[in-house]
């Protein structure tokens, strides 16, 4: 299965600007005292943490005229298949085909380009995964994922749909068709939330211990866990259908490596 193996540094510089002025790499962080995966995937959850991610977004892919200009109010690009892949290469670990599948789900509209919202949603995705926390991922975004494998006009999930997360993370065909071989048992038969909530909850259960990093959900509901803006932007995501953001003609393509 793939680990995907983010790399933090990388994050530490886009979340903690203060110690790596504009995400440079020039800056060692050898001396700086960093998260752990457990708690860089609670930071994303954070109104510090969301901020931060958002100012680097902006910064990178910012539409307007004026690149220095990235307060609230500015306008917010969208990221086409060879942006997202030059910044997913410095993320994590993760093929050219990985690149593409991932960017298959997230584009739910099937216009070519993402937004912040999904942006967002993949740094707190490949964290959980590092860390172990899959199983919380699902409580805070599963509706999110359940929205964006459905299909288009009436957001109906099928089987192709459902498989196509298990396969992102490795899974055979065949475990995938037998998951679902009791509730898709004629024809192109949906999937309810439930279902697909309970299936995926065992499915993060298996990627974590393939990978030796389960962790036990704590007593604790995470909703309480959720910042202001953290929950703000899981309900964005979460409503594709009432996209907040509007939508722009992509720019000029911009190279994130020659900015980080």
């Amino acid at each position: 299965m793939p680990t995907f193996q983010v790399h933090f540094d990388f994050l530490h510089r886009i979340l903690f600007p203060s110690i790596s002025p504009a995400g440079s790499k020039d800056v060692s962080l050898d001396n700086v005292k960093k998260l752990t995966p457990i708690e860089m995937f609670a930071h994303l959850h954070t109104d510090a943490g969301v901020s931060a991610l958002r100012t680097w977004f902006k910064t990178l892919f910012h539409s307007g005229e004026d690149p220095d200009a990235v307060g609230d109010d500015s306008p917010v690009s969208e990221v086409d298949e060879y942006q997202f892949a030059d910044m997913l290469q410095l993320l994590c670990e993760i093929s050219d085909i990985e690149v593409l599948d991932m960017f298959d789900v997230l584009d739910y509209k099937k216009v070519g380009v993402i937004g912040f919202q999904e942006i967002y949603l993949v740094f707190v995705f490949l964290t959980a995964l590092e860390a172990g926390e899959s199983s919380k991922l699902l409580f805070y975004h599963g509706q999110a994922l359940f929205d964006m494998l459905s299909m288009p006009p009436h957001k109906e999930l099928t089987a192709d749909g459902f498989k196509k997360l298990g396969r992102m993370l490795g899974f055979k065909e065949r475990k995938l068709s037998l998951l679902l071989r009791d509730i898709v048992s004629e024809g192109p038969q949906t999937i309810s939330y439930q279902d697909f909530e309970r299936l995926y909850f065992g499915l993060f259960q298996d990627y974590d211990f393939s990978n030796g990093n389960a962790m036990l959900l704590p007593a604790v509901s995470g909703e309480d866990l959720l910042s202001n803006e953290a929950d703000e932007i899981i309900g964005q995501v979460d409503a594709p259908r009432h996209h907040t953001i509007s939508p722009l003609e992509p720019k000029t393509k911009t190279r994130v490596c020659m900015i980080l």
